[in-house]
C-alpha cells in the first residue's frame, strides 16, 4: 500500500492538468492574436489528457499514481465544465455525463497503468487506449 506522501506528486500533476485547461480561455480573453490560435492550443491540451497518464507511467513506473493522473482531472473537468458554463440540466443528461467521463476516466486511467508496467506489449495497449480514449471523447462532442 502506498504511503499518502507517495501520493501527493500525482494529485498536483492531476491538478495542473485541469488548470492548464483553462490557458484557451485565458488567451482568448486577452489576445487578437491569429484566428485558430485558441483551437489549436485546445487540440494540444486535449491531447494532454489521455497522454499524460501514460507518459507519467512510463517514466515513473508508478502505477497507482498513473491511475490517478489519469482519472482526477477528468473528474474534475466533468464536474467544472458544466458548472462553469452554467449549463447543467438534471435528470437523463446527469446519468449520461456519468458513463461518458467514466469511461474516459476509466480508458485513461488503465492506458497510464499499462505504460506503468513499462514493457512493449504493454506500451501498445496504452497506445490502443489513447486511441480508444479519442474514439469515445470525440463519439461526446455536440
Amino acid at each position: 500500500m502506498k504511503k499518502a506522501k507517495d501520493l501527493i506528486i500525482p494529485f498536483i500533476v492531476s491538478l495542473i492538468i485541469v488548470m492548464i485547461w483553462e490557458i484557451p480561455a485565458i488567451i482568448a480573453s486577452r489576445s487578437s492574436g491569429m484566428p485558430g490560435q485558441p483551437a489549436i492550443v485546445s487540440l494540444m491540451i486535449i491531447l494532454l489528457l489521455p497522454v499524460a497518464p501514460v507518459i507519467y507511467g512510463w517514466i515513473t513506473r508508478d502505477q497507482v499514481g498513473a491511475l490517478i493522473i489519469g482519472i482526477i482531472p477528468m473528474f474534475l473537468l466533468g464536474l467544472i465544465i458544466p458548472v462553469v458554463s452554467g449549463d447543467f440540466p438534471g435528470g437523463r443528461w446527469v446519468i449520461t455525463g456519468i458513463i461518458y467521463w467514466g469511461i474516459l476516466m476509466v480508458i485513461a486511467g488503465l492506458a497510464g497503468y499499462s505504460a506503468a508496467k513499462k514493457e512493449l506489449k504493454y506500451l501498445v495497449v496504452s497506445v490502443i487506449l489513447t486511441g480508444v480514449w479519442f474514439a469515445v471523447f470525440v463519439s461526446g462532442l455536440n
